[in-house]
């Protein structure tokens, strides 16, 4: 099966699972309770207890801080920047401009999106998915190497 496909069915398959158990989420959260962001936009809990959308304009894109719609390149983000993905091979990869809180998909040498881990985690790349800083090595992480000396 041809990487691309394969990266798609992934990232179509973790938006899935996370979409089933999205309006879950919501029974046990308060009002405006964030469930998942992106450059897209942001999707939280509304008074209903159901999962609301909310989508930036056309040729805007979230910058998570302020969680506000700004112009690509703008704010603290690079959501919008087409060069990431210039010459990596295809995959997840952290965004270490905003300590690996984010990650990107690369295919063909396009930027397919990207995703933000939920808070507290960063990206691991080892397992290509959000992980807590003490199980990811820098710069991502606080990992230490441990060097065992073997038994005589």
């Amino acid at each position: 099966m041809d990487q691309t496909v394969k990266l798609l069915m992934a990232v179509m398959c973790v938006s899935f699972s996370a979409v089933v158990s999205q309006d879950e989420v919501c029974q046990t959260k308060p009002q405006g309770w964030v469930v998942e962001v992106g450059c897209w936009g942001h999707k939280f809990c509304n008074a209903s207890k159901q999962v609301q959308t909310e989508f930036c304009d056309s040729g805007k894109v979230l910058d998570r801080d302020t969680m506000t719609c700004v112009l690509p390149g703008s704010g603290h983000n690079v959501c919008g920047n087409t060069t990431i993905c210039s010459g990596r091979k295809d995959g997840f990869y952290p965004d270490t401009t905003v300590n690996c809180i984010s990650y990107f998909v690369c295919s063909g040498g396009n930027n397919l999106g990207r995703l933000y881990c939920a808070a507290h985690l960063v990206f691991n790349s080892l397992i290509d998915s959000c992980d807590w800083s003490s199980n990811v090595a820098p710069p991502c992480g606080t990992l230490v190497a441990s060097s065992t000396t073997p038994a005589t």
